[in-house]
């Protein structure tokens, strides 16, 4: 059976990298927003400003603070 579902992924308002960086033998999604989120500034250091999402790369080109 296959079935449709409402699922997250966690793209950089930066430069549009997906969290986690894909290889092409994985693909992550995650079952909320929040999870996501909460994922990637845990493990990776990703962060919110004005209300966008950006990567670690991001965060240092621009230099932003975590909300």
């Amino acid at each position: 059976m296959i079935k449709s579902f409402t699922c997250y992924k966690l793209i950089c308002d930066g430069c549009g990298e997906d969290y986690p960086s894909e290889d092409e033998y994985r693909f992550t999604i995650f079952n909320s927003a929040e999870e996501a989120l909460r994922d990637a500034q845990m493990d990776e250091g990703w962060a919110v400003y004005e209300g966008k999402h950006y990567c670690p790369d991001c965060i240092r080109k621009l230099n932003i603070k975590d909300e």
